[in-house]
């Protein structure tokens, strides 16, 4: 067994077998929602928003729909890291939000006709449970909310079992 390679958030010794299966679904999951995007009328005269792009699961989409020529707007909180983004920061517009705030998102969601949904708290013990369930749970209702609210014609959620985790016991 190995410490976890892709996922520091565990802390824990796992399989690796289990990571690498992890890491390769995830690029199919990118890659068949890249594969999916159905433009509404021309690539660039609509605008996408994601959320969780500092993760993982959304910065690969992010490059995927950027690749694929789509005007992409990414919501990142104040303390936010994504650099792996900076070959693509010039493509993309970048607006501080938080899901768990939902004034931010009114204004981040203005001009959004699709929104991919990829932002959540995993954790693989009952410590993570309350982060869990205000931000994927929470947050999410907050994501729908607005979207509706803003009229927003597609909604995406990505997300892992990971994000599920366990009710304390």
């Amino acid at each position: 067994t190995k410490l976890h390679s892709f996922c520091n958030r565990c802390k824990k010794r796992c399989d690796w077998r289990r990571c690498v299966f992890a890491l390769i679904s995830f690029l199919l999951i990118i890659r068949f929602i890249a594969c999916q995007l159905v433009t509404l009328s021309t690539a660039n005269s609509i605008m996408v928003l994601v959320t969780g792009a500092s993760g993982f699961l959304g910065g690969e989409l992010v490059k995927q729909l950027v690749a694929k020529g789509e005007s992409v707007r990414i919501i990142v909180r104040a303390a936010s890291q994504i650099s792996h983004l900076n070959s693509i920061k010039d493509k993309i517009e970048i607006v501080e939000a938080d899901i768990l705030d939902v004034p931010s998102l009114e204004i981040a969601f203005n001009g959004i006709e699709k929104i991919y949904h990829s932002a959540a708290v995993i954790g693989y013990d009952s410590s993570f449970y309350d982060a869990m369930y205000k931000c994927n749970i929470e947050g999410t209702a907050n994501v729908v909310n607005v979207a509706l609210s803003k009229s927003v014609k597609k909604i995406l959620h990505i997300s892992s079992i990971a994000a599920i985790g366990g009710k304390p016991h």
